[in-house]
């Protein structure tokens, strides 16, 4: 005696959703991870604001004004800093950062975490807190959007 049992396509097409879904953890942590918070990096240079707070940044002072030719953006002279920030996905980690140095120093650093030695103000454009956490507004975005793609594998 045989026995079918009917009714489980639907059951069978999640499954292998989910299959497929997790089978590239790069798209995963590409499009739902990394370029979600590179997204909001762009954003942080664009609104001159913290990631983690949301505080504007402190104001430019007169003498980087001056040196700046009185060009204000905040952490902008040349361009480097926003267009060596990046993200990629290797293996089953993603990366958000930057590479920027001047004359090999890396300056994204120093204005990230502040530094009282050369009294740079710290400027945070990264969504890491001190403590090295992913900023609590990211880890929301980044688990609604993880949801909702799950959920669409259910229907």
């Amino acid at each position: 005696m045989a026995i079918t049992i009917k009714g489980l396509e639907n059951i069978n097409r999640i499954f292998r959703n989910i299959q497929i879904f997790a089978k590239n953890p790069k798209n995963i942590l590409g499009e739902h991870i990394a370029r979600p918070i590179y997204n909001e990096v762009v954003k942080a240079y664009e609104a001159e604001s913290d990631l983690v707070t949301g505080v504007k940044w402190k104001k430019l002072s007169d003498v980087t004004l001056k040196a700046k030719k009185g060009k204000g953006i905040i952490l902008y002279h040349q361009g480097t800093l926003q267009d060596r920030t990046a993200w990629d996905v290797k293996d089953n980690t993603a990366f958000i950062g930057t590479n920027a140095a001047a004359k090999g120093y890396a300056y994204p650093a120093v204005h990230q975490f502040g530094s009282n030695s050369k009294k740079i103000t710290k400027r945070r454009f990264l969504p890491i807190t001190d403590e090295g956490a992913l900023s609590d507004k990211l880890v929301v975005l980044i688990e609604n959007a993880l949801n909702k793609k799950f959920e669409s594998l259910l229907h």
